[in-house]
């Protein structure tokens, strides 16, 4: 039976609950237990406790030490924690150590045997090195010349064939968004080998860490074209690059050097060419996108010429036996140019001039040589044209056509003048001198006759000129004035001035 008894007022208390064998009654102590469980391994198999053996089903589960064992981290992860740190560590001294060094390429890397050709001929460039041949050379050399600036010198030397040196070489140059300008050279040399050798030398005001190895050597194996491409990096900074030409003359009795074609592709260059009056080309090909401009300073001699640009300007003086084709977007074209000098043989081709811009000014002399026809062309919006023609061959007919839609349009002859006139514009002035001598320039004894054809609301007036024998009518040339909103005026002058 269980007796409950109360305590005394001593403090002292007794026992509350008793067994029925008369024993106090004693809680299982947990703490000493589980002690015993570890320490004792015997007990630990037999799963009784040493304590209170008959209250073995009251033993708690053991939360706290799986708790104990999720918290605790594996060996392995601690390790790979740690590896990871000290990989991190020696990155960032590498990384620290590498930006302290000054890293400059003394060479090129070797070029492959076989060549590799561009990947896109205009902008967007590759920047790798490109092939050469085993036998050429290539060194590449690095200057500071100033705290921010730097200079590096290419040197190029390529063994040109004896059917390489008649056709001539093939170079071309491309850029990056890099702005600054190209300089080119063209150099004949008289010497007793067929090296052909290019000096390029590229002037950076960029920080320290130009990177010419975007640079690249193209060279083109066929036996007609030799090739150079310069890749720039990107970026805004000023930069001048230098393309100096140097092309061997066998022949000692030869003072003239045959280029087959040069072709020029740069983004925001300029194009400044400086070439030797001996050197003569059959093709030259120069596009400067975004604002790069075109400069001219000799006039030498080619048989074809192409010239496009975005922003810039086309400005010089220019040369072209059978054609010239100069167009700008917003850049004038203030040029003289020079037509049929030297006409190829076999080749009936009429030497014809074009010059065409949205709305720059179109402003130049033109001198016609050794053709019995000539072509201009002229086009602008709003802008104005003036062309005088200031040399023009005897018994020679040109037909000159110019047209503006908001500017004037000025055109002056020679006294020889002979052909066909069309000059138009929308609302400005079109003005025309053309001198009438009372002698023939031929000595023919000719007089210089004129016709005329108005037709009404559009203010159109036509003419033909032409020098008249007496005999015949030849009909050689006619003038066409156009107006919507001014007026047209045709001046017959004795003295033969504007």
């Amino acid at each position: 039976m269980v007796v409950v008894s109360k305590g005394v007022a001593t403090g002292e208390h007794e026992p509350l609950l008793t067994s029925t064998n008369g024993q106090p009654f004693s809680p299982p102590d947990y703490d000493n237990r589980r002690h015993e469980q570890v320490a004792g391994p015997s007990t630990q198999r037999s799963g009784v406790s040493p304590v209170n053996r008959e209250f073995d089903d009251e033993e708690p589960p053991p939360a706290y030490e799986r708790a104990n064992l999720k918290r605790r981290p594996p060996v392995l992860r601690r390790f790979f924690a740690a590896l990871a740190v000290a990989v991190l560590v020696y990155l960032l001294g590498l990384a620290y150590v590498a930006s302290a060094w000054d890293l400059r390429p003394v060479t090129p890397p070797k070029a492959p045997l076989a060549p590799t050709g561009p990947t896109q001929e205009d902008g967007k460039v590759v920047q790798h090195f490109f092939a050469s041949k085993p036998d050429s050379g290539w060194t590449v050399q690095f200057e500071k010349i100033g705290r921010f600036e730097q200079r590096a010198n290419l040197q190029l030397n390529l063994y040109m064939s004896e059917a390489d040196v008649s056709l001539g070489s093939f170079l071309v140059t491309r850029g990056s968004t890099a702005k600054g300008t190209v300089i080119y050279q063209m150099i004949p040399v008289q010497t007793s080998n067929r090296w052909l050798a290019f000096n390029i030398t590229v002037d950076s005001n960029r920080a320290s860490d130009f990177a010419f190895t975007s640079a690249a050597i193209l060279e083109r194996t066929t036996n007609s074209e030799v090739g150079v491409g310069i890749y720039l990096p990107d970026g805004d900074a000023d930069m001048s690059v230098v393309v100096q030409v140097q092309i061997p003359v066998l022949a000692r009795d030869q003072n003239e050097t045959l280029v087959r074609s040069f072709r020029a592709r740069t983004h925001d260059f300029m194009h400044n060419f400086l070439l030797d009056d001996r050197v003569i080309m059959d093709i030259l090909d120069i596009h400067a996108t975004g604002s790069g401009a075109i400069f001219s300073q000799a006039a030498f001699s080619t048989t074809q010429i192409t010239m496009q640009t975005y922003l810039g300007a086309i400005s010089g003086e220019l040369s072209a036996n059978l054609r010239a084709d100069l167009r700008t977007v917003s850049g004038p074209i203030v040029a003289k140019t020079s037509l049929g000098k030297t006409l190829p043989h076999g080749r009936a081709i009429v030497p014809s001039l074009s010059m065409i811009t949205v709305s720059g000014l179109v402003e130049g002399s033109i001198q016609l040589f050794n053709s019995p026809t000539f072509s201009v062309f002229a086009r602008t919006v709003s802008a104005s044209i003036l062309i005088p023609v200031s040399v023009l061959p005897l018994n020679a007919t040109l037909t000159f056509d110019a047209r503006s839609e908001r500017g004037d349009v000025q055109m002056v002859v020679p006294p020889t003048f002979e052909g066909s006139i069309e000059l138009t514009t929308q609302s400005g002035v079109v003005g025309l001198s053309i001198p009438n001598h009372l002698s023939d320039p031929a000595g023919l004894d000719r007089k210089i006759r004129t016709t005329e054809d108005e037709n009404g609301s559009d203010r159109l007036w036509r003419g033909s000129v032409w020098w008249d024998d007496g005999t015949q009518h030849r009909g050689s040339g006619k003038v066409l004035l156009q107006s919507t909103y001014g007026s047209c005026q045709l001046v017959m002058r004795k003295d033969g001035s504007g």
